[in-house]
């Protein structure tokens, strides 16, 4: 007679003997394959963000991946653009997915970072300076962009904007004139000598020169437009003056925004000078305050 016992503990063993077969049936077998990975492209395939094209006349300037020229803002406010709405319409910012995703091409020194824009979007810097492109340049080494305004400029190898000693714009009422690169009127005084002012203490206090340091005194850049010749003199005081035409360059102290030209012949003895240096002694533009005279 079969113990009801016994009968209890054989199908216990049974039932964890098929178990157990079960879990073996289960198990891999062999050496199991890794995971899939897709390979990255070799660093050199990598289009950089920033890299460097040589023009012509401005040397070598920073541009984007597609090899269009990137210029700086200077109303930015250090790492923050100021650029929305129709500006950023035509002056694109360049823009990554994150800042991981910059990449420095060959011969750029200047630090690449990033800002986040207003929107959200993440914007390239270099030097801190955030980075855009112009509408109306259509191929690789187009500058049509430079000066504009006199507040958009290239930026060479290192992260410099690229300004000129000496610029034009637009004054209502004088037409193209030099400027300085801040795009603030300059004038030239009679009295003076060919290379040689004679504008000193309260003169000078009222009529800055446009001073360069003695080592760029032998590199007076003219911008895009300014055909006069430039050149630099030294002041009694050793410093070095900015002349074109050999006519040396003073600011006026009224003077106080971009197009201003308040000094426009005053005493019969200080006038704008033309983008070919030529003196300019047309009447002062209209003020306020000569319209309400």
């Amino acid at each position: 007679m079969v113990n009801r016992r016994d009968v209890l503990k054989l199908t216990a063993a049974t039932g964890l003997a098929g178990a157990l077969a079960g879990c073996s049936a289960q198990e891999p077998t062999g050496t199991p394959e890794p995971p899939t990975r897709t390979p990255l492209p070799p660093a050199e395939d990598i289009a950089p963000t920033v890299g460097i094209r040589t023009h012509q006349r401005y040397g070598a300037i920073l541009v984007g991946p597609n090899g269009m020229s990137l210029y700086m803002f200077t109303p930015d406010e250090g790492t923050e653009s100021v650029c929305y709405g129709g500006c950023a319409e035509a002056w694109p910012p360049l823009l990554v997915e994150s800042p991981q995703h910059v990449v420095r091409g060959a011969g750029v020194r200047a630090t690449l970072g990033t800002t986040t824009r207003t929107d959200g979007t993440i914007q390239v810097t270099a030097n801190g300076m955030p980075l855009y492109y112009w509408f109306r340049d259509e191929r690789p080494g187009d500058v049509d962009g430079q000066e504009v305004g006199n507040v958009w400029f290239l930026l060479n190898g290192a992260g410099q904007p690229i300004m000129p000693t000496v610029s034009t714009r637009d004054i209502e009422g004088l037409g193209p004139t030099l400027v300085d690169p801040h795009g603030m009127t300059l004038y030239m005084f009679v009295p003076d000598e060919p290379h040689e002012s004679t504008c000193y203490g309260g003169c000078a206090e009222a009529w800055p020169p446009l001073l360069v340091d003695a080592s760029q005194r032998h590199a007076v850049t003219a911008g895009r437009n300014v055909t006069a010749e430039l050149d630099a003199t030294q002041r009694t005081d050793g410093t070095w003056q900015v002349t074109a035409n050999g006519m040396p360059l003073y600011y006026w102290f009224r003077d106080e925004s971009r197009g201003d030209a308040t000094g426009q012949g005053v005493n019969d003895a200080w006038f704008v000078l033309d983008p070919d240096g030529t003196v300019d002694r047309s009447a002062p533009p209209a003020t306020e305050e000569t319209e309400n005279e």
